[in-house]
């Protein structure tokens, strides 16, 4: 029987500068090959499933969805190529499987939400601070960017996913007029964020510090979720 890996959530720390370097340079990451994604506390995955998503994720990230191959993937993983079809049946399938977000965003908003009105502001700065200090957050949403960005096939699946996995059940959550609004309003000012920081590596965005960063766009994000978000609302 194959061992299992137990996984808990990935240590979090800063982003260096030579990461945003790297990335601006199209160079392979610093430190280790492949990182963990996020995955719940006491997960167990075969330690031959749990190879491939890293190195899947290493691969999607570094060379785009189109170009990454499943021969590249296993040869980083050290298995055989035939070990991905077993596990995840195709190279979308394992992209599905290995370009999960690096949070939750049903549990960052609830946390958002949590606690009076008037606090709200500093419970945005202490999540985005959070996030924006996760190591997974580049190979993870770097592969799925440049994946939706760049493959044809994949952006659909994309739409479906955001769609029904994080705009429908975030709206609900929100409860609140013009809410999947306000959702993607919060989502496409995220993903702006990440393209020029950890994409394109602008400076000084790209290597100040996760809190300062924080602190600048959580006004914008309480307004999109609070306030108003009509064209004349901030007039």
């Amino acid at each position: 029987m194959e061992e299992r890996q137990e996984v808990g959530t990935v240590v979090r720390g800063r982003k260096t500068p030579d990461r945003a370097q790297s990335a601006a340079a199209g160079g392979p990451l610093p430190g280790p090959r492949a990182t963990p994604g996020v995955i719940d506390a006491g997960a167990k995955l075969p330690r031959t499933q749990l190879l491939i998503l890293q190195a899947a994720r290493h691969r999607f990230a570094l060379d785009g969805y189109t170009r990454a191959s499943l021969r590249a993937i296993a040869a980083d993983a050290g298995v055989d190529q035939r070990m991905i079809a077993h596990y995840f049946g195709s190279k979308q399938g394992l992209f599905l499987a290995a370009v999960g977000l690096p949070v939750h965003p049903a549990e960052v908003l609830r946390e958002v939400l949590a606690g009076p009105r008037r606090a709200a502001r500093q419970r945005i700065r202490e999540v985005l601070t959070r996030v924006l200090a996760e190591p997974t957050i580049y190979e993870r949403m770097v592969g799925v960017m440049r994946a939706a960005a760049g493959d044809p096939a994949i952006a659909p699946m994309m739409r479906d996913f955001l769609r029904n996995e994080v705009v429908a059940p975030l709206t609900r959550l929100l409860d609140a007029p013009d809410a999947a609004l306000r959702i993607t309003l919060v989502g496409s000012h995220f993903l702006g964020l990440v393209f020029a920081r950890f994409i394109v590596a602008v400076e000084p965005l790209a290597s100040a510090p996760p809190a300062d960063v924080a602190a600048l766009v959580a006004p914008t994000f309480e307004r999109y979720l609070f306030g108003g978000v009509t064209a004349s609302a901030g007039t």
